[in-house]
């Protein structure tokens, strides 16, 4: 019998974020774990409150 695939996605950036959902929905029987060292996703994008206005911090570039 074959075993499911294990598969680690390394870092919860936009990057990481696309490739564990990719992967979920192509494998759905694979167990695919996310991994992340800050106390949230996105990477370096994010919102912020700044005086009254919300800030966008997005990515520098997409390639």
């Amino acid at each position: 019998m074959d075993r499911p695939h294990r598969i680690a996605v390394i870092g919860g950036g936009i990057t990481g974020l696309s490739a564990a959902y990719q992967l979920n929905q192509s494998l759905p029987a694979a167990d695919v774990v996310l991994y992340e060292a800050a106390a949230r996703l996105g990477g370096i994008i994010r919102t912020e409150h700044a005086d009254g206005y919300l800030v966008e911090h997005a990515a520098d570039n997409f390639l």
